[in-house]
């Protein structure tokens, strides 16, 4: 992968800087990359800030612990989001979804401020119901919608991550995308 800006090694560069000499250099590089949109990707797929930063710590641990063995073939950010996809699921077999409790913005930022009372109350009133809505998606339809969406990987990527065909993928969003419609139709102008 090439940066952005143009500016710096890729990211197989990085990997293999890392896998060779295990330099912790290219591996911050690396972390520092990725960290912020792994954590958007866990965030969107938990709605819990805290539930969201112990997964990204765990993923990235175990990212550590896998780059020896990655295949430098694949793309680096594929295989990354993957691993935070697992990480993820993992996290919900082992805790129960009603110990979770809807909080934070989807982005982790704090929303524009407001000065009427009555439109920072529908305001807020919006952004709990799309949290709600949100969390009203089953994971494989969250996963495409944020990784399509809002991330805005392209349908095969987001198949490589997931493991299946990109229709499937297509399909996911389509259907999230529907269910998010049903719920929030009362904010939707006709």
């Amino acid at each position: 992968m090439t940066l952005e800006d143009g500016h710096g090694p890729t990211d197989a560069k990085l990997v293999d800087s890392y896998q060779r000499n295990r330099d912790l250099e290219a591996l911050d590089t690396l972390v520092g990359r990725y960290v912020e949109r792994t954590r958007c990707l866990i965030f969107g797929m938990v709605l819990n800030e805290s539930d969201a930063d112990d997964i990204t710590q765990e993923a990235f641990l175990n990212v550590v612990r896998g780059l020896s063995n990655f295949d430098r073939r694949c793309k680096f950010s594929t295989w990354l989001y993957q691993v935070a996809v697992n990480t993820t699921r993992r996290f919900f077999t082992t805790r129960r979804r009603s110990d979770r409790s809807v909080d934070g913005n989807v982005d982790g930022q704090a929303g524009p401020a407001v000065d009427e009372p009555e439109r920072k109350a529908t305001a807020g009133e919006l952004h709990d119901e799309i949290m709600v809505a949100i969390d009203s998606l089953s994971p494989p339809l969250r996963t495409a919608m944020i990784l399509t969406v809002i991330d805005g990987l392209p349908a095969k990527e987001v198949a490589d991550i997931e493991g299946c065909a990109p229709e499937t993928i297509r399909w996911r969003v389509h259907e999230a995308r529907k269910i998010l419609k049903d719920r929030l139709a009362k904010y939707l102008k006709p």
